[in-house]
């Protein structure tokens, strides 16, 4: 995970027009709508007031560089780590409803930007949300 208190997010997401499929059910007088679509997000985070533990997880080489300086030249000041890279990820969605009774929302999406194994070993992730009204 990478944190920080001062960021931002463009999203975008193209949906295909609207399917309507008939259901076959007695008491069901609606039909079903759903939407394919693709979507790509990036976001870039930092600290306002950086510090050297700031992030310092997410690039791998900078535990090693703090260490070489620090066994070379005992005392010395290690350097702030740089500003995490722009975070991106593409992926698909579905969206779909039975009036307004029923909803469900999928989104599966892969990581772009490469990041250590320590902060994220997965790079790809699916979410489900389903809302039932009456």
């Amino acid at each position: 995970m990478i944190s920080g208190d001062t960021g931002m997010i463009i999203s975008n997401e193209v949906q295909l027009p609207v399917m309507k499929t008939p259901l076959k059910f007695a008491h069901v007088k609606q039909p079903l709508e759903s939407r394919l679509g693709i979507f790509y997000d990036v976001g870039k985070v930092r600290n306002a007031e950086r510090t050297s533990s700031d992030n310092a997880n997410y690039d791998p080489n900078y535990k090693l560089v703090v260490a070489e300086l620090q066994r070379t030249n005992p005392g010395a000041i290690p350097p702030l780590p740089p500003f995490p890279p722009p975070l991106s990820s593409t992926g698909v969605s579905l969206r779909a409803s039975l009036g307004t009774y029923f909803n469900l929302n999928f989104d599966y999406g892969w990581g772009i930007t490469k990041l250590a194994p320590a902060i994220s070993p997965v790079r790809h992730r699916g979410h489900l949300k389903v809302v039932l009204a009456y």
